[in-house]
């Protein structure tokens, strides 16, 4: 269809506009991107801990349960210096706003309860961990899949187990 537009009002193809060097940037950016976002088992701790997102993202609910209770206060005035056949058409949106600023606030509420629990669940096993490890029930290595032992490390726990 781009081309059949491009050929009858006699355009230039797209592809002249983007030359090689602008499209290695873009590739070179997405690289740059995907490598930042992921997460590696050594950085998790500092993933969980969340130093900048958390408090990006509650910087961001902030600004709009701000911009949202502005935008309602103004047409709360508004509506109250008009005639009162138009203000209903007024006070709805003002709802609406009023709406928007309590979801934000919910939702950064919401995510400092959900960051919580993650570092609380993170506490509990590395202490479950630790005292596992303390009272000798882990003697293997821990992999994500469970524990390695060997038929002799088994059969020894069975046998003080009993």
């Amino acid at each position: 269809m781009t081309k059949q537009i491009e050929e009858t009002l006699g355009l230039p193809s797209l592809e002249s506009f983007i030359d090689d060097s602008q499209k290695e940037e873009s590739l070179g950016a997405l690289e740059a991107i995907s490598g930042h976002l992921s997460i590696s088992n050594d950085n998790l701790d500092d993933a969980l801990i969340d130093p900048d997102g958390s408090r990006q993202h509650a910087k961001e609910m902030d600004e709009i349960h701000d911009a949202a209770m502005t935008a309602h206060r103004d047409m709360i005035d508004m509506a109250f210096n008009m005639e009162p056949k138009n203000a209903g058409s007024i006070m709805e949106p003002a709802a609406r706003m009023l709406e928007i600023a309590l979801k934000a606030s919910q939702n950064k509420t919401d995510a400092k309860m959900k960051s919580i629990k993650l570092k609380m669940e993170k506490e509990k096993h590395d202490h479950d961990l630790k005292k596992n490890q303390e009272e000798g029930v882990i003697t293997g290595e821990v992999t994500p899949r469970g524990q390695l032992m060997d038929r002799n490390e088994i059969l020894k726990t069975l046998k003080q187990n009993k």
